[in-house]
């Protein structure tokens, strides 16, 4: 029998539909379980173990300190202190597995299944690609389409249609099942790249055509188990990180935007000090955003993974930003990317710095881990389940010095942080030997 405490978690579990969602890369034995992310809580990795007829819970606040417990669940688990036993499916389909081989020896039965397996080998699919991507475009069309409750974001539809457009332009004529993972490699490689006259290509130019060509791969895996891009082995990427913008440059606009264009300064520093995504900034509105709670809501429809997040571990200095510019008329004016978009760019026009696009995106997380020296709070603000793509994608070189400056920059402060840098580089260049008369 369960007891009371047990069971309701399972009831609450069941009633919020949460699925158990992996944020270690381990395999786990039966009997202990990866709970969901609880985004915005203060211990967000969980799991759950299984120990006769209770299910026991731990959450933790750092990916780390779950791989601790794991360890220790398993060594448990080796000595003896604690019996992790199968799921009721898997005892059911064992007892259901030795009922159907009786008392037949087990190299039988292994032989058996071998020769069951050459008979009923799968035919292989008549399926063009040509026709694959066209009818899972459609499907992907129907997701965007959907009302009211949109299951996919346009610029997610955009990027699918595109990099499956390429493949289907080059493999098109070929059934599914005879593009093996070298062609799709020497594609994404040395033929992409050529055909669009791009005399470099970056590595992740190439990892997201192959990626999209797997996502086509992985619907179709009932006509096609073999998925050939599973092959594709693109070596350790040894580039070096690239450097983050410049804090000086972060602060300039800041105050530019306090001193002369207060409707930007919201949305301007969800991209700043939380790393929000400008096509997510732009669908912010002002009921998203708690003063009193110190929260921040993104509803399911105003980002690209079309989930819903709540966050509560902004830097402080988010929300004093963020009430300097939250009486403003305009703050919270457009749902529209393009208004924000155009907005963003005539302020940097007049404030006279040039930042690439999307690249605040990636200066917050730089700034953040350098100065915490942790990317475990990072990756929960910036919407992703662990820290693995914030080291792949996002993370650049930053100095620790000018991230501290960077978050204790406040509107009431913000002159004269600039002006003490600016001092300093003064110094610095008076004192350079190039500087000095010969």
């Amino acid at each position: 029998m369960k007891n009371a405490d047990s069971e309701q978690i399972e009831k609450k579990r069941r009633k919020r539909k949460i699925k158990p969602r992996p944020c270690v890369a381990r395999t786990l034995p039966p009997g202990i379980t990866l709970l969901a992310i609880r985004h915005g809580a203060n211990k967000p990795f969980g799991v759950q173990w299984i120990v006769g007829d209770d299910r026991p819970q731990a959450y933790f606040a750092t990916t780390g300190e779950l791989v601790v417990k794991i360890d220790e669940l398993l060594e448990a688990r080796r000595e003896g202190e604690i019996a992790l036993v199968p799921s009721r499916a898997d005892i059911a389909s064992w007892r259901e597995f030795k009922r159907a081989i009786g008392d037949t020896p087990p190299h039988e039965v292994i032989a058996g299944w071998m020769a069951w397996r050459d008979t009923h080998a799968p035919k292989k699919s008549g399926l063009k690609v040509s026709a694959a991507v066209a009818d899972y475009m459609k499907l992907q069309l129907d997701r965007l389409n959907n009302k009211p409750d949109r299951l996919l974001e346009p610029s997610t539809y955009s990027q699918k249609r595109l990099k499956l457009t390429r493949f289907a332009d080059r493999f098109g004529a070929k059934l599914l099942a005879d593009v093996t993972g070298p062609e799709i490699k020497t594609w994404a490689i040395e033929e992409l790249p050529k055909l669009l006259g791009m005399a470099t290509v970056s590595r992740d130019f190439i990892k997201d055509h192959i990626k999209k060509a797997s996502e086509l791969y992985q619907h179709y895996r009932k006509e096609v188990p073999d998925n050939p891009t599973k092959t594709i082995e693109l070596g350790k990427d040894t580039r070096e990180k690239p450097d983050a913008i410049a804090a000086s440059k972060l602060l300039g606009l800041l105050l530019y935007a306090l001193e002369n264009d207060r409707g930007t300064l919201c949305r301007l520093t969800c991209e700043v000090f939380a790393g929000v995504r400008p096509s997510t900034v732009a669908r912010l509105m002002r009921e998203d955003i708690n003063l009193v709670s110190k929260s921040l809501t993104i509803r399911k429809r105003a980002i690209k993974t079309v989930t819903r997040h709540y966050i509560t571990t902004m830097p402080p200095v988010f929300w004093e930003w963020m009430q300097a510019g939250w009486d403003h008329p305009d703050a919270f004016h457009s749902e529209i990317k393009s208004d924000w978009m155009h907005r963003k760019t005539r302020l940097l026009i007049a404030a006279r710095i040039p930042i690439p696009r999307n690249s605040l995106r990636h200066a917050f997380p730089s700034y953040h881990v350098a100065v915490n020296e942790s990317a475990d709070k990072t990756a929960l603000i910036m919407c992703h389940e662990g820290a693995k793509m914030l080291w792949d994608r996002y993370v650049g070189k930053a100095d620790k010095g000018d991230g501290e400056r960077l978050f204790s920059a406040t509107p009431a402060n913000v002159r004269t942080l600039i002006d003490e840098q600016l001092a300093i580089e003064d110094i610095r260049l008076r004192a350079s030997p190039t500087s000095l008369p010969p």
